[in-house]
């Protein structure tokens, strides 16, 4: 039983990480400057497209961490016998 939470945990983990690496920042960006018309600079490009890069990174970091503690506490917990 533990193993198979851990398994569904890491499953999760990954799926999420997975869909948030592959999702098409350039669009995202077109997408809004289109709605909000206004026209970017390079250096504004480059500024916004470093934010959302690290806004991804924090995230799937976060993920990370949340399924190791995840696995951490689930193997620490007592098995019935």
């Amino acid at each position: 039983m533990r193993f198979l939470l851990i398994v569904f945990i890491v499953t999760i983990s990954i799926t999420l990480g997975y869909f948030g690496k592959t999702k098409p920042v350039q669009n995202v960006m077109e997408k809004t400057s289109n709605v909000v018309n206004i026209e970017l600079t390079p250096e504004q490009k480059k500024k916004a497209m470093d934010a959302i890069n690290s806004t991804e990174e924090a995230a799937i970091s976060a993920i990370k961490t949340a399924s190791d503690y995840a696995i951490e506490t689930v193997e620490s917990l007592p098995e019935k016998e």
